[in-house]
């Protein structure tokens, strides 16, 4: 299961940063409907956060559910031709949460956010509080405040 300490990690930060944020307590999702119904969210306001190793170190990846990142877009970003997705065991050890739950604070982890420009389009977005019974619901304003996050088109649409 996935780690409490990412997620008392997450929200400490998120309160020390000054920013708006509600925590979305709820049962473990079975669904992608399951998880709209319950978070409140559609596919292009829940984000998704990907773990990634470049040889200049590590990347977060924001992005909504409904869209999927595309590898060219990423490797041109990150100026690196050698950029791969972490394993299940490098980002459970660089998180202390099972893929699927990490937050989206690339910083806690060490890691650069690169967040996907679409997210910037919805005034809210949730994502995962580093386990499978907390969201996170803010503006995007708030997360990008608290994160850092560079805003560039990442996803596969174009």
């Amino acid at each position: 299961m996935a780690s409490d300490r990412s997620t008392a990690t997450l929200l400490e930060y998120l309160t020390t940063s000054g920013v708006n944020y509600e925590v979305v307590e709820h049962e473990e999702f079975t669904s992608l409907d399951d998880a709209m119904n319950k978070t409140g969210l559609n596919p292009n306001q829940a984000a998704k956060s990907l773990l990634y190793e470049s040889i200049g170190g590590l990347a977060l990846v924001v992005l909504p559910l409904s869209r999927r990142v595309s590898n060219a877009k990423l490797r041109l970003h990150l100026d690196s031709t050698n950029v791969k997705l972490a394993t299940k065991d490098e980002v459970l050890a660089v998180t202390g949460s099972e893929v699927g739950y990490c937050h989206a604070m690339g910083s806690l982890y060490g890691a650069s956010t690169i967040a996907d420009v679409s997210l910037s389009e919805v005034d809210v977005i949730g994502f995962s509080a580093g386990d499978a019974r907390h969201t996170i619901k803010m503006s995007f304003n708030d997360y990008w405040a608290a994160s850092g996050a560079e805003v560039v088109e990442i996803n596969n649409d174009n």
